[in-house]
C-alpha cells in the first residue's frame, strides 16, 4: 500500500486507481486545511488504528464527509474525531463518506457534529449494496431539511447511515 504519512498525502489519495492506502500516523487538521472530500474507487484506506482530528467542512455546493463517494473500496481501523460537517445547500452530509456503493467500512469509529438536509448520517448520507461492520457514531446528526424547498428537499437522518438500500449495518 501507499503509506501516507501527513494531511497533505492524504488530500491528494483517491480516483479510479484502485490503490491502497495506509495511515502510518494520527493527522490533526487543526492546523492546516481539512480535505474537499475525496473520491476512492477500488483498493482501500487502512487506518492501521490511527485517527484524523477535527475534519472541519462547511459545504455550499457539494455533500460534505472525508470521502465524497467509496465504490468498490473498503476503509477499515480508522477513527474520524471530532468532525464537523456542515452543508448548507440541498446535499447530503457524514462524517466518514456521502455515498458508499459496493462498499465496506469496518472498524470505524466516528465522533462529532454533522448537518445536512438531505440524507444526513454519522458515518454515511446514503449506503447502497456496502456494509458497515462494527463501527460506532457518537454525537449529533441534525437535519435542515425543514429550511429548504424543492426537489432535494426532505431526505432521510440516522445516526450511522442517513439512508441505506440493500446493505447491512
Amino acid at each position: 500500500p501507499y503509506l501516507i504519512t501527513n494531511d497533505y498525502e492524504l488530500s491528494y489519495i483517491g480516483g479510479n486507481d484502485n490503490s491502497y492506502y495506509k495511515l502510518t500516523t494520527d493527522l490533526d487538521f487543526t492546523k492546516s486545511r481539512s480535505p474537499f472530500p475525496i473520491y476512492l474507487s477500488g483498493g482501500g484506506l487502512d487506518g492501521n488504528g490511527h485517527a484524523l482530528s477535527n475534519l472541519s467542512q462547511t459545504m455550499a455546493s457539494v455533500g460534505g464527509a472525508l470521502f465524497s463517494t467509496l465504490l468498490n473500496t473498503t476503509v477499515q481501523n480508522l477513527t474520524l474525531s471530532n468532525a464537523q460537517v456542515s452543508e448548507l445547500s440541498n446535499f447530503e452530509a457524514a462524517g466518514l463518506a456521502v455515498v458508499a456503493l459496493n462498499s465496506t467500512i469496518q472498524n470505524c469509529v466516528v465522533t462529532g457534529n454533522i448537518t445536512g438536509t438531505v440524507d444526513v448520517g454519522g458515518i454515511v448520507a446514503y449506503l447502497d449494496t456496502s456494509n458497515i461492520l462494527d463501527s460506532s457514531f457518537n454525537g449529533s446528526v441534525k437535519s435542515q431539511a425543514s429550511n429548504f424547498t424543492g426537489a432535494n428537499a426532505g431526505g432521510y437522518t440516522g445516526g450511522l447511515v442517513g439512508d441505506a438500500s440493500n446493505s447491512t449495518i
